[in-house]
């Protein structure tokens, strides 16, 4: 699968994420706008897929900014694992771990791809 599709499938895992959270949120009468993060960050990995499918010139520039993305994502859910842990409910951790886990995995397969890309040009530099 290319790493726009990939982008793609990851943005809807955390849309789903969101949706879980939001939905225990409400459920339990607790505010949710927190777990509306993993929301903006699929929202903006699918865009990103999506325009990077569409446009092959820009596809370089936009699966680096979806890397970005998905290492903000990673990182942005290391905080509050980090600062409350203790204090979060299941819920709070399965969405919030399942933030960390699906952007750390995509910025591996981003720096395999980009490293195998890398690979790829220079030999066909050196066999042009």
């Amino acid at each position: 699968m290319s790493m726009p599709k990939v982008t793609i499938v990851a943005g809807v895992v955390l849309i789903l994420l969101s949706v879980v959270g939001v939905a225990g949120a409400v459920m339990h009468g607790k505010s949710f706008m927190t777990a509306l993060i993993p929301f903006i960050f699929g929202d903006l990995l699918i865009a990103l897929g999506a325009f990077s499918l569409k446009s092959e010139s820009l596809r370089k520039h936009l699966m680096h900014g979806a890397a970005m993305v998905a290492l903000l994502a990673a990182i942005g859910a290391l905080v509050p694992m980090i600062l409350r842990g203790s204090q979060m409910s299941a819920l709070s951790w399965v969405c919030i771990g399942g933030q960390f886990l699906v952007g750390a995995i995509l910025e591996v397969l981003y720096v395999r791809s980009f490293i195998a890309v890398r690979k790829a040009r220079e030999v066909g530099a050196m066999n042009a």
